[in-house]
Formats: C-alpha cells, structure tokens, sequence
C-alpha cells in the first residue's frame, strides 16, 4: 500500500488543525497531531508502514492505493475516454486563460504566481474548435450557456 500523489496536507486558518486532503477523491480527513507528524514525513508514492493506523478508511477515500496504481496512468486514461466518447451526454468545460492571481493577498504563500503563464491564441483557438467537433458529432448536445 503507498500513499497517494495527490495527497496535500493543509491546515485551518488560525494553524490549530490540520487536515489531509485528497484532489483526486475530494476526501478530506481531519488529522491529529500524532497522524499529521507522521503522514507530514511520508511522500507521494512512498510506501505506507503495515501498522498505519486507519488503514482501511486511507484506502477507501483514496489516500492510500495500491503499489501497483498507477494514478496518472488511470487519469489520463479517463480524460482519452472523456475525449474519444462522441456520443456524451452533455459537456462541461473550464477554461483557465491565465495561472496568475491578480489579488495580491498580504498573507498568500504563493510567490511569484501574480505573472503566471497565460493561454496562447493557438491553444484558445483549438479548445473552441474541439468544443465545437463534440457538439457538430452529437446532436443532443446542446448548448446552454456560454459566458464570456
């Protein structure tokens, strides 16, 4: 059993209690001080020690996975199903044209982001185009929105 990659441990506002967080599963689990000191020296990946309390619950909320997932393999392998499927039933899409922040918050840790790198015309332009493939492949696809 190994912990997961996609483990971020994180805390509250005030630093009085930490919580594992799990972005691929969404699962979150309020950690104590004993578990937080121990999980805090584990990485992604790593492998998880045998008397790893809560083991079960690790796993069934996908903290803890197999030593033979392959967790980037399986999400590419949904997102290449999401893309190929040209009969969906509907179709969400996000667009993030840029990664930089214009809050500029006093206590943000992020340094550096406020410039982050931002999406080229190429790339906005090939989004349109695939969003437009799926709909013209499927007819009960229909659109509802488009906010600008």
């Amino acid at each position: 059993m190994k912990f997961s990659k996609y483990n971020i441990m994180i805390m509250d506002w005030d630093g009085s209690n930490f919580f594992l967080w799990n972005t691929r599963s969404n699962a979150v689990a309020k950690l104590d001080e004993a578990m937080r000191c121990r999980l805090s020296a584990i990485k992604g990946g790593d492998e998880l020690p045998g008397d790893m309390p809560f083991l079960d619950y690790m796993k069934a909320n996908g903290f803890a996975i197999g030593d033979a997932v392959d967790e980037t393999a399986e999400i590419l392998r949904g997102w290449n199903e999401a893309i190929n499927d040209h009969t969906p039933k509907s179709l969400s899409v996000t667009l993030v044209p840029g990664m930089g922040c214009n809050y500029n918050c006093p206590y943000c840790f992020e340094i550096g982001k406020r410039n982050g790198p931002k999406m080229t015309y190429e790339t906005a332009d090939a989004v349109v185009r695939f969003i437009l493939k799926k709909m013209d492949s499927n007819p009960a696809l229909k659109m509802i929105a488009l906010n600008g």
